[in-house]
């Protein structure tokens, strides 16, 4: 069906009816049982984020018509706003008396006035029938949630919509305020994905005209569009970008895709296999024109630093396609995000092309339209995270969607999963064949080049077309051209002024403002529009800043100063713009720099958490024209940005790292900066184990060293450079944590691939690609053990080569060194640890008793003998230190190693563990089974989802390890593993399917030969019906040893079979 496009969704939900097919109920049913099963998914979803149910529309999605609820023939004999008025509300969806089911038990909502303000009915035509839509809007924050109160249940229970799975709806216990408020917070966050699906929704109700009725406003949108993009099309060089490709293992940036806050209630991750290919060559990037990239791409990122081209040549390629458009063909809709608003997305869209959304919606679900979506940097900061997630969205509902899109380098949106190319500055060739374009006097261009090739500044300025515009604009009155881009930009501004005096000199104007005038009110528009998060301000608020300064000639000066080059105004909307980015953070500069020793402390700080980086490149232009900034300035900058301080300011800083720093890595990359030690940050680091992608790296940090304001405020001074210098040494050495570092840094200062080692350069991705022979004969340990993490060597060259590197380690490395090859290698980690030992043990204990220790570590060193566990829980206060930090597959492990006891977890602690975003089901019933938890401490909907039964609380569970001819003690070493499976292999063996979870595909079966139930996945078993693979189930199979990544340890698991009729 069009109208669902053949599919549930999060927010959609289809029930064909409330009342049985030719009235055959189920044995043991009734009718309340069909109405309570629609007003559970209305609950659910207004409990949630909200939604719509179609009534009338089977799980095929086939259209049954709401006629299938009417058994009766009421809707026909009195009408459908009676039937909606008297049947559907009253008695399916807040019946007074509630529902009380043949086989559910009684239900009754407890607050039926708030469900029937979130709920409106509406009948929707489809050929001969008609579907009934019950839109439901989510409840509102501080209403608290639509509670139903159960027979079978002494405490309210609350329905909701599970994320990510569709359809499924999950009851909690009014009572569990933990997962509650988990809940309550994720659904604040998803709040801002409801406009532009409501508004898919309620728009696909209505008939969209065909592509043949739309050809007229595509026509004059296309026409429209063309001569508005002809001249820059006439002015545009072809500027060359690289495929992006990311080397670190932080890439998925916990793939920020809105992580499900329902915790053990959401689906466990499926794990990929591992590619075991030595130091695989990655296929070389796609390198050309911009233009041609683009084109030859559906769904695409475009980035760059500010001024680099991006808006221009998306703006040259909808030229070409609107130049070249026939009736048939794709035709671009080239919006500016930073004229996102409250309408959204498609009410942007809609306006910018004249067609409405419902007209829109299916030319860009298949690839009839290309959407050109230029500036997400310049999208509002109110509304940055919205437009994120509905561009995420587009992306999602229509997999075929031609979507085009372009931001700042430092601002990669991690959302949104896109092919990425970047834009290179421009080669000698382009910036000539480029400025004699905009040049007066096009001969000029060869020597103005010359001259700005001098120095490092004019060179990165002769690479940038913003300011190849900039200094062709200045050439028109002076040969003199700066080679400091705030100097640049300042005569720019003094050229413009003076040219505009001029003109109006000439058509016997005199204007009552001077230079410093209006350069005063042009900086402070362009503060007070930062400040709020936009580049855009509307003309009002523009007139009541500027009438204290300006008068009675304030609307004139508006008009005047928005004719193009710095300001420029959008009669529909009554808004002002500046004409580029890039100009206003220069005068965001002038505003800091003019009222640098009177700043309030918080001046910065008003939006600065809404949109990364917006104060860094005028930061970096007022220090370049502070020599001496005031302590003011500084305090004020340190808040917000302390990464450009550190490398902008010229004076020596007193300030202390840990004030502003997000995590040790950002506190240790500034110290570097502050010529301090970030000797203990770094340790710190190595001894928890907080690697990306599971602990991702500060994202400020990681913007900050991708961008071009944090490199230009450094380079541009000789202390900023010697501190630079200073990280050099550390994130292009051979120690761990700083090559985390390297590749994210090599994206923002490309020199610094110079001098890289083997190792190193196969870490980055540089070239010349190294053999792993020259990798192997000079890698430190970290070096080895990052590329491992990568997956760039196998297992088995690891293990094979793990001492040679260990052999090269300092005495003061050596401890951290031992560590880095522990945690970095899982599958065969006890072997390399008893190879270890003999020569190591000391070390190893003092590894052992580290306060701050990656508890899985720990849990390797006990296992492994290093260190007994009565020995630690005598050391005062190690427990409670291991108890505060862990989590619930931390506290199973240290059970299994006797570290860790029913008794020692408190009420607290069990509650933290249970409620833990990262604890899953699976979770759960190994602390069951470990005894760490007793069923009957879980709040009930948990307790029953438990599968695995129990020990009793008052019964230890019968040990069969005693009895058992095979248990996973025998699996700690390679030698012993080899010697069971040939064992193993003799035998086909017959078990018994003890338990299975069929929604992800495995079991467990039990053989009295064995101390452990041993896994099976239900793939692996032939069967001529699936569904028979049930509890009790024999099957005949072969059984092997696997390792369990999800437990890191060996196991039992079954490698084929089938069942035992």
């Amino acid at each position: 069906m069009e109208l669902v496009r053949n599919s549930e969704t999060e927010w959609l939900e289809l029930k064909a009816s409330f009342y049985p097919e030719g009235g055959n109920f189920e044995q043991g049913t009734n009718a309340d049982d069909y109405r309570w099963n629609v007003a559970k998914a209305v609950i659910a979803l207004a409990n949630s984020i909200g939604g719509v149910v179609l009534l009338g529309v089977a799980d095929d999605n086939g259209v049954i018509g709401i006629e299938a609820s009417d058994p009766d023939g009421r809707r026909r004999s009195k009408g459908a706003e009676a039937f909606r008025r008297e049947v559907v509300m009253p008695q399916v969806l807040c019946p007074a008396k509630g529902w009380k089911t043949g086989r559910q038990g009684n239900f009754r909502l407890a607050n039926a006035a708030l469900l029937e303000r979130l709920v409106a009915l509406e009948e929707i035509p489809q050929g001969e029938q008609s579907v009934l839509a019950i839109f439901v809007d989510p409840a509102p924050e501080g209403y608290g949630f639509v509670e139903v109160e159960a027979s079978k249940d002494v405490t309210r229970q609350i329905y909701l919509r599970k994320r990510g799975a569709v359809g499924q709806v999950l009851a909690l216990d009014g009572d569990q305020a933990d997962v509650l408020s988990t809940h309550e917070a994720q659904r604040r966050k998803l709040a801002a994905e409801i406009p532009l699906l409501w508004k898919q929704f309620e728009e696909g109700g209505l008939l969209a005209r065909s592509t043949e009725e739309l050809v007229p406003d595509v026509r004059r949108h296309v026409a429209a569009l063309e001569t508005r993009l002809a001249p820059v099309a006439d002015q545009f060089i072809p500027l060359v970008a690289v495929q992006r490709r990311t080397t670190r293992p932080n890439a998925s940036r916990k793939a920020k895709v809105l992580d499900d806050g329902d915790n053990w209630v959401r689906s466990e991750a499926t794990r990929s296999g591992e590619d075991c290919d030595l130091l695989p060559t990655a296929p070389e990037p796609r390198r050309g024109p911009a233009t041609e990239l683009l084109g030859r791409t559906n769904q695409a990122l475009l980035i760059g630093e500010g001024g680099s081209g991006k808006s221009r040549c998306l703006a040259a390629l909808a030229f070409e396609a609107v130049r070249e458009w026939k009736p048939g063909q794709p035709w671009p809709l080239l919006v500016s995000l930073s004229a996102y608003s409250a309408e959204g997305l498609a009410g942007l869209l809609a306006t910018e092309s004249g067609i409405d959304w419902q007209d829109l919606a299916p030319r860009v679900g298949a690839g009839e339209l290309t959407l050109c979506l230029d500036g997400l940097n310049e999208c509002p900061d109110l509304f940055y995270d919205q437009c994120l997630t509905e561009i995420a969205g587009i992306l999602r509902e229509y997999p075929a969607a031609r979507v085009l899109l372009t931001s700042r380098s430092a601002q990669l949106p991690p959302e949104l999963k896109l092919e990425v190319f970047e834009l290179e500055a421009m080669d000698r060739a382009c910036q000539s064949k480029f400025l004699a374009t905009y040049l007066e006097q096009p001969q000029k261009a060869e020597s103005i080049l010359e001259q700005l090739h001098l120095h490092d500044g004019g060179s990165a300025i002769a690479g940038s077309p913003i300011l190849l515009r900039i200094v062709a604009e200045v050439a028109r009155e002076t040969d003199e051209i700066p080679n400091e881009r705030s100097k640049l930009y300042c005569s720019f501004l003094d050229a413009w002024f003076r040219r505009e005096i001029e003109t109006s000199r000439h058509g016997g104007e005199t204007l009552p403002w001077d230079h410093e005038l209006t350069i005063t009110a042009l900086a402070e528009l362009a503060f007070r529009a930062r400040q709020k998060g936009s580049s855009r301000i509307p003309r009002p608020q523009a007139h009541a800043l500027l009438i204290h300064r300006l008068g009675e000639d304030t609307e004139r000066f508006i008009d005047w100063a928005s004719q193009g080059t710095v300001l420029v105004r959008n009669e529909g909307r009554g808004e002002l713009a500046f004409e580029h980015e890039t100009i206003q953070e220069y005068l965001c500069a002038r505003y800091l720099a003019a009222r640098n020793e009177d700043l309030h402390p918080d001046v910065l700080a008003v939006r600065a958490d809404a949109k990364p980086g917006i104060w860094a490149m005028p930061l970096a232009f007022t220090f370049e024209m502070l020599a001496q900034p005031s302590p003011a300035l500084v305090d004020s900058a340190w808040r917000v940005e302390p990464l450009i301080v550190a490398a902008g300011t010229r004076s020596e800083l007193h300030h202390h790292a840990k004030d502003v720093a997000d995590d040790l890595w950002e506190e240790a990359v500034l110290n570097v900066l502050l010529g301090k030690d970030a000797a203990a940050q770094a340790r710190a680091i190595s001894i928890m184990a907080r690697l990306p992608p599971k602990y991702p790296i500060s994202q400020y940090l990681l913007s900050s060293l991708n961008s071009q304001a944090f490199w230009y405020t450094a380079l541009t001074h000789a202390t900023g450079v010697a501190r630079v210098d200073r990280l050099r040494g550390l994130v292009c050495g051979p120690d761990f944590p700083w090559i985390e570092l390297l590749a994210d840094t090599l994206i923002g200062c490309k020199a610094w691939a110079a001098g890289l080692s083997p190792a190193l350069r196969a870490i980055a991705g540089v070239s010349p690609t190294p053999t792993l022979r020259e990798v192997l004969s000079s890698c430190s340990v970290s070096e080895f053990c990052a590329l491992r993490r990568r997956k760039m060597i196998s297992a088995e060259t690891f293990v094979s080569s793990w001492k040679t590197a260990l052999d090269r380690s300092s005495a003061d490395r050596l401890d951290l060194d031992l560590l880095d090859i522990l945690r970095t290698e899982k599958e065969q980690v006890d072997d390399v640890l008893q190879d270890m030992l003999p020569r190591y043990r000391a070390q190893l204990r003092r590894i052992a008793v580290e306060p701050e220790l990656s508890l899985r570590v720990l849990s390797i060193l006990l296992r492994g003998g290093v260190v007994q566990a009565e020995e630690l829980r005598e050391r005062r206060g190690f427990l409670a230190n291991v108890r505060a930090r862990m989590s619930m597959m931390n506290a199973i492990r240290l059970a299994k190693q006797g570290l860790l006891r029913p008794a020692d977890i408190d009420a607290g602690t069990r509650a933290r563990l249970v409620y833990d975003r990262k604890t899953t089901v699976r979770n759960i019933d190994d602390a069951i089974r470990s005894e760490l938890l007793n069923p009957e401490d879980l709040p009930t909907q948990l307790r029953e989802r438990i599968v695995a039964a129990a020990p009793s609380p008052h019964r230890k569970q019968r040990a069969r390890s005693g009895e058992a001819k095979f248990s996973v003690a025998m699996l700690s070493d390679a030698k012993s593993r080899m010697k069971v499976n040939a064992e193993l292999a003799k035998i086909r063996w017959t078990v018994e399917l003890k338990r299975t979870i069929p929604e992800r595909g495995y079991g467990f079966v039990r053989h009295p030969d064995f101390g452990e139930d041993i896994f099976c996945l239900l793939s692996k078993i032939a069967a001529t019906d699936r569904n028979g693979l049930r509890e009790g189930k024999v099957l005949n199979v072969r059984i092997t040893t696997s390792y369990d990544r999800a437990r890191q340890h060996w196991s039992f698991a079954v490698e084929s079979g089938h069942t035992v009729e």
